[in-house]
This record gives C-alpha cells, structure tokens and sequence, in this order.
C-alpha cells in the first residue's frame, strides 16, 4: 500500500470515527451519569464544568484504533508490510509497534480505572497517588521489557552528536523514571478546554515529520491516527472532557512513537508543552515542601493562567506556540545531531 494513502486513510479514519462516537458515546455517558463530580475543586470558573461527561477520551482510543486497524487490513490486502517497510530489522519494528499499542491500551485501562474512582467517590481524586504511579512504573516495565527483547538485549537509543548509542543499564534507570513521568505530564495538560487534544495534535505533526524523514512508515501511522482522532475529539471537547482515559492513551502512544524511533529524548522538546506543565508542577511542589507556601495561584500551569484571568483561547495559543517553538527545535537538533540521512 502507498505510503502517502496509508497516511490519508490513518488520518481520515481516526477523525471520522472519533467524530461519529460522539453521537452516541456522550449520550450515554450522560445516561450512566459518568460526569458530576461536585466535590474537590478549588476553582470556581471549573464548576461550571461539572456537569459534563468525563471519560471522553475513550473517542480517541476508539478513533486511533480504527484508524490504525484500517492502515493494517487494507495493507495487508493489498499485499504491503508497511509496519517494517524498508528496515533491516523487521522484527523489532513489529515489537515496537504492536508492544506499542498494547502499552498506550494499558495505560487507557489504568485512565479509565482513574476516572471511575472520581466518579464513584464523587471527587476530583481518583486512584491515589501510590497507586497510580505503580500501575505507571509496571505498564513502563512491561513496555521496556518487549522493547528489550525486539532490540535482541542490545538496548540503544539516539543521543544528538553522539548517535545511536547501547545504552545497557541506563535504558531501564531512564525508561522507568522517563515514560511514567511523561505520561503524567500529560495527564496534567487536561482541564482546559481541548488543550490537552491540541497538544497531542502538535506533537504528532512533529513526531510524524520526524518519522517521514527516518521513512518509519509504522510510527508515521501512529502519529496520523492519533491526530485524526484528537481532531475528532475537537468537534466535541465543549461537550465531554477527555478524562485520564483519553490523557494517559495519549501519552502512552506518543511515548511508544519516540521509542519506536529510537529517540524517546525529542519528546522533552516535541510536545514541549507537556515537558513545560510537567517541570512547573515539579517545581510547585519542590517550592511548597520547602516553603510551605503556594508559588503559583492553582495548578497545573493552565489553572494558574486561568486563575489569572487568561481567556482560554489565549491559553491554548499560548501552549500551541511553545509547542512549535519546541518542534522545531527538535527537528533542528536532531537534524545537526545526524539523527535524520
């Protein structure tokens, strides 16, 4: 199957299906009541928000999945193997993709599980912190380990300047403290309306460039369906909320396309307002363990300029331009670091 029309497809797939579940998943996420939470919010602006259904991200694990098991069945009829298009190592471009998908599904089920918990307790605090940060730490493990063993037990990683380097030891120190935090970075760019959707559009343009010019077509397809379907999500994020569900999915995709790249480093740039919401919230509660004061008015960062009496519109202007300032500046770094032929 041509590339380019595998891409086209991927993209229209995830857009159209995510934007036709909304027809009949909102409705029923408001008939099983999946959405008033009354209790555990500071901010007065976000009650006005109660009301709307949470867990709406599961249209964008249902759009992504559309998209890429349509890219897969019409590839494979066509008699194409696009996932290992043009790699000298087809079985670890498998590993990667599929243990890829398997990991972003697994880190939607422990969203899910989340939102469920702050629905039936009626509270913005779903699992505990403990709790969900071991469900991220094994979901990481298990993602590492497939990873590991499609790399033969030679782990490397692309490092700028430096090239692909065998990281040994250090591959499973950085992929247990780096993916559980990255996710959870862009679990916090939810609350605002469609930020953390269009965040995750702007790092797949990015991540999808990059993986045009490494002619990883496998990655190239994860990157268009999940664009697809968060521009689905867009036609409907005034209407439901994407939850932990849809914010950990999109992470857990994002996280598997820079390591199916071999490059999970470009994500602190590309997708850098994920890097940025995430560094501030380190530093709010570094701040206030020492302190014992609060250094910003609400958190996470979106809260904080809202609570300022940033516009929304701004807000997400705002994140969109550190985001293209930070995809550039990945595309540029790797391109000098010898990254792209």
């Amino acid at each position: 199957m041509n590339n380019i029309s595998a891409a086209v497809l991927a993209a229209a797939a995830g857009l159209v299906v995510t934007g036709a579940s909304g027809f009949t998943v909102i409705p029923f996420l408001r008939k099983v009541n999946f959405g008033k939470i009354t209790e555990g919010f500071e901010q007065k602006w976000f009650k006005s928000r109660i009301n709307i259904p949470s867990m709406g991200g599961i249209m964008i694990v249902l759009g992504t999945a559309a998209a890429v098991a349509a890219v897969i069945v019409t590839d494979k009829l066509t008699g194409g193997d696009i996932i290992a298009s043009g790699s000298f190592v087809p079985q670890e471009m498998y590993t990667k993709f599929w243990s890829g998908l398997m990991t972003a599904g697994a880190f939607a089920l422990a969203g899910a599980v989340d939102d469920y918990a702050k629905i039936i307790n009626n509270s913005s605090l779903g699992l505990t912190v403990s709790r969900k940060y071991a469900a991220m730490f094994l979901i990481a493990l298990s993602f590492l380990l497939s990873s590991y063993l499609g790399m033969q037990g030679e782990p490397y990683m692309f490092i700028p300047f430096a090239g692909m380097t065998v990281t040994g030891l250090f591959y499973w120190i950085f992929g247990m403290i780096f993916i559980p935090a990255y996710v959870n970075s862009v679990d916090l760019a939810d609350g605002i309306d469609g930020l953390c959707a269009v965040n995750s559009l702007m790092t797949c343009v990015f991540l999808g460039i990059a993986s045009a010019l490494r002619e990883n077509y496998g990655a190239l397809i994860l990157c268009v369906s999940l664009a697809g379907a968060s521009t689905g999500f867009l036609l409907w994020n005034k209407k439901v909320r994407a939850g932990s569900i849809g914010s950990l999915f999109i992470g857990g995709v994002t996280a598997a396309i820079a390591y199916s790249l071999g490059c999970p480093l470009m994500l602190i740039l590309c997708g850098a307002s994920y890097s940025v919401i995430g560094i501030c919230e380190i530093i709010r509660v570094i701040y206030y363990r020492i302190n014992e004061k609060r250094l910003f008015k609400a958190y996470p960062l979106q809260f904080h300029f809202k609570e300022c009496g940033t516009k929304e519109g701004k807000i997400i202007g705002i994140f969109i331009i550190v985001d293209i300032i930070g995809g550039v500046a990945s595309l540029v770094l790797l391109k000098a670091g010898g990254f792209f032929l």
